[in-house]
């Protein structure tokens, strides 16, 4: 008899767990797959949501300004004067970028080990990757010669943007 009673103790709670559990909308599936997605993108580091090109572009320029540590105050006003004439922007809004580029950046070491991954949203297209390159070789010789970090992550760029990867609307896109 105590042994009828445990039984069906035990059945009477896992009965009562399953419909608390369904009154918090634990067992829809729909639900579970939106708060997975959710906490997905929230948890994800932001550079990888980085979709404008020219947001990429100025992520890059930053990385390769900073290859070899830190950036002096002589490369930062080259950057500002880079972002104000080749993304026409002004002077607060290039500063704005600069400082949103060097938060998202941070100590650079994500970066440095996924560049494709940071392309892989951006849409580029043929002109964009060609100017972005352009750029990119700019600001490698602010302070002379392009050290070897610096020609890596350019090499890591150009690369990422290959024939093979040519998509349909005429834009590159690189797979990460």
């Amino acid at each position: 008899m105590h042994t009828l009673l445990g039984i069906l103790g035990t059945i009477v709670t896992i009965i009562f767990l399953l419909s608390q559990l369904a009154n918090l909308n634990g067992l829809n599936p729909f639900l579970w797959h939106r708060r997975r997605k959710w906490r997905k993108a929230l948890e994800q580091n932001p550079i990888y949501t980085l979709d404008k090109p020219m947001d990429v572009t100025a992520l890059f320029m930053l990385a390769i300004a900073k290859a070899d540590g830190e950036i002096s105050s002589h490369k930062k006003q080259a950057l500002i004067s880079l972002f104000e004439n080749e993304f026409e922007l002004s002077r607060n809004e290039a500063t704005v970028l600069l400082a949103s580029s060097s938060y998202l950046l941070g100590n650079g070491q994500e970066f440095r080990t996924n560049p494709n991954k940071v392309l892989s949203k951006a849409r580029f297209t043929e002109e964009q990757i060609e100017s972005a390159h352009s750029i990119l070789e700019k600001v490698t010789q602010i302070e002379g010669k392009a050290s070897q970090q610096q020609t890596k992550l350019i090499e890591a760029f150009w690369m990422a943007f290959s024939v093979s990867k040519w998509q349909i609307n005429s834009t590159y896109a690189p797979v990460a």
